[in-house]
Formats: C-alpha cells, structure tokens, sequence
C-alpha cells in the first residue's frame, strides 16, 4: 500500500506528459495543414488565371526578354495590373531557391515609405472568361551576380474582378500623399504565378546556329 500511491502519481504524471506532447503534436501538425494551405492559395493555385512563358532569354550584358501568354479560365472577366507585365522595367526581380527567378509586374507588399517620385500611371488589361492575351516585357539586371545567378524563372501577376475600386483607391492615396502609390494595387489585388521555364543565354543561341 505504502509503495501504491506514490506509483499512482507517477503514472499520472506520465500520462499526462503524454497527453502533452500529443495535443503539441496535433496543434504543429494543424499550424503546418493551415501554412501549406496559404502557402498554395498564395502561389495561385486556386486562380482563373494560368501563365506560361513561352520564351526566355538573357543577353551577356543583362537584358532579360520574356514572352509570355495568359488565359482566363474563370466565369467571369478579370482586370490584370500591366503597368511593368508589357515593355521593359529596371530590376523588378526576385532571386529564389533553386537557382530560380521570380520576375515580379506588381508588387507583392506593401511597402511603409513615402510616396515615391515617380510611378507610371497604372494600365490594367481587361482578360473576359475564356479569353487569352500574349505580351512580352524586359528586365533590366544591373549586376552581373544576378545575372550568372539563376538558371530558370518565372513570373506573377495581380489580378482583380472589380477595377472601378482600385482606380478610386488610388485616386484617394494620391490626393493624400501619405503613403507609397503602389499600396493601393497590392490590397486589391489576387497574386497569380507561372511555372518555370530555363532562361536561355544568348551565347548559348549563338553556340547552336
């Protein structure tokens, strides 16, 4: 009898230590379900929108050309922030794992600083359900680690199905002037992104012919 009581809390100090690690378990477990889930919702895997690059090459002194193609496979038309997705831009690209390449034509925070300088006037391109538009864009690469860093790449776009609502939203930042001008795309907008392709170096075209 003496020896029963203290073996009876040992056992349920165990068992509660158990019990523990497995509610520990469960609620990792339940952290990393709701991660990969947003991590997917944000890569756009639940999007109307599929992108593809159907062409990219990199010259020896930086010039990065794409050429590219979007479909809307949704049931209803959407609006594409074009500003940086048509013609050439400075930078405007992110290095990644795996010697890949994010080429951005939004961006994908919002950014605490003044209002800048200068930004081009916003351009959205309408895409209706079922549609698909092609286009093509430059990135200009200043140094040449990011140029000999990265091997493939690819793209996103931000994406929205009531325009009127960003326009105004901009309106308002810009009367303000408190606030960096592009905020105003990135709480409206849907992210979308390609898959990647290999980025083709010129020298590379030239070995071939």
């Amino acid at each position: 009898m003496a020896n029963r009581k203290p073996n009876e809390t040992r056992g349920r100090i165990a068992a509660e230590a158990t019990r523990m690690r497995n509610s520990i378990a469960i609620n990792l477990l339940l952290v990393l379900l709701v991660t990969v889930h947003a991590l997917s919702w944000s890569e756009g895997k639940a999007t109307p929108l599929r992108l593809a690059v159907t062409e990219a090459t990199i010259t020896p002194n930086g010039v990065l050309r794409c050429q590219w193609r979007i479909r809307n496979v949704g049931k209803e038309a959407v609006h594409i922030y074009a500003t940086f997705l048509n013609g050439a831009a400075e930078d405007m690209l992110d290095l990644g794992p795996g010697r890949t390449a994010l080429i951005r034509t939004t961006w994908l925070r919002q950014i605490k600083a003044y209002p800048a300088y200068y930004v081009p006037q916003p351009e959205f391109l309408d895409v209706a359900s079922g549609a698909a538009i092609t286009g093509s864009f430059e990135r200009h690469l200043k140094s040449k680690q990011q140029i000999d860093q990265f091997e493939r790449l690819r793209f996103v776009v931000g994406y929205g199905t009531d325009v009127e609502r960003v326009k105004s939203d901009l309106q308002q930042s810009l009367a303000k002037g408190t606030e960096f001008q592009g905020n105003a795309v990135v709480r409206w907008q849907s992210l979308a992104y390609s898959d990647s392709v290999k980025v083709v170096r010129r020298s590379e075209i030239a070995t071939t012919h």
